[in-house]
């Protein structure tokens, strides 16, 4: 038996039911966060290899409260109502899903049926996060520089492949929504790189910051992140020491679950307004950038 914070002893019935879908990194995380917490139970982990037969009758098991969504970036928006429909609360792993209409789709559906549709950002948890956000609320930043660069792989290659590339800078692009507020879009290039591209985006902020958001994908490519924020003249702000919560990030994720599907709605640390408004400006830069590889570049 786990204890519970009353003191009391948690029986089967009090801990809250978990199937995780998929095998990967992020499934395998969630899967040991849940058997490790006192207050969830792993009822099943099933990878997609397994099948969609194994995926559904995981997902329908009356034992199941919740459903963790750790599969292809492709089949987030597909098991995710598949759940919501099965009568469960949703975890899915960020992306949510690969347009603005499907997110809207989502949430709603969510609504509709009572169902908590929880889009994990777990960059957003980040200690480096935090730091960006003490440097941001001086007040004087003027100008924010983003460059990332990672490999072209799997899932990474499939989003390419379909002219996604908004789509994979969302992680970046959450971020600076929760950092300077609503984005729009000015002006978008991308060009071919390596077997690969070069992606550059400037927008503005609602309050006048401008911001360069510049992103490198090709085969091989190690992943790296730099971040400047500035002043009107162009020095870099500094950032006040951050006090980062114990435990892990998938770990802390959970943690804003649960509270979430207890009814604690100020724990959630992104609004399913902001999800939808990052993925229309993800929507904006994939259109702009009119990149299409070869088949052979990203294979």
């Amino acid at each position: 038996m786990n204890q519970s914070a009353t003191g009391r002893k948690r029986g089967k019935n009090d801990l809250l039911g978990w199937a995780v879908l998929g095998s990967g990194r992020a499934g395998t995380i969630r899967a040991r966060d849940i058997q490790a917490s006192p207050e969830h139970r792993l009822v099943s982990h099933v990878g997609g290899r397994q099948g969609e037969g194994a995926l559904q009758r995981a997902v329908r098991d009356p034992d199941v409260d919740a459903v963790a969504v750790c599969l292809a970036n492709a089949e987030h928006a597909k098991w995710s109502r598949f759940a919501v429909e099965a009568g469960k609360d949703v975890l899915v792993e960020f992306p949510l899903c690969a347009s603005e209409r499907q997110a809207r789709e989502l949430f709603s559906l969510a609504s509709a049926r009572g169902r908590l549709e929880h889009d994990e950002i777990i960059g957003l948890l980040t200690a480096s996060h935090s730091v960006r956000q003490a440097q941001m609320a001086s007040g004087q930043a003027s100008r924010i520089e983003v460059s990332f660069q990672g490999g072209l792989y799997r899932w990474v290659a499939q989003e390419a492949m379909e002219g996604r590339v908004g789509q994979l800078a969302m992680g970046r692009l959450q971020a600076l929504d929760q950092l300077c507020g609503r984005l729009r879009v000015e002006q978008v290039s991308c060009r071919s790189e390596q077997g690969g591209y070069v992606l550059t985006a400037s927008l503005q902020s609602a309050d006048g910051v401008s911001i360069e958001l510049k992103e490198s994908r090709w085969p091989g490519l190690k992943r790296a992140s730099q971040w400047r924020i500035v002043d009107d003249r162009g020095e870099e702000l500094g950032s006040a020491p951050t006090t980062v919560a114990a435990g892990g990030l998938f770990e802390r994720d959970l943690q804003v679950f649960r509270r979430r599907r207890d009814g604690d709605h100020a724990a959630a640390y992104v609004s399913t307004l902001d999800v939808i408004s990052v993925q229309r400006i993800a929507d904006i830069i994939s259109a702009q950038a009119h990149w299409r590889p070869q088949v052979s570049a990203v294979s």
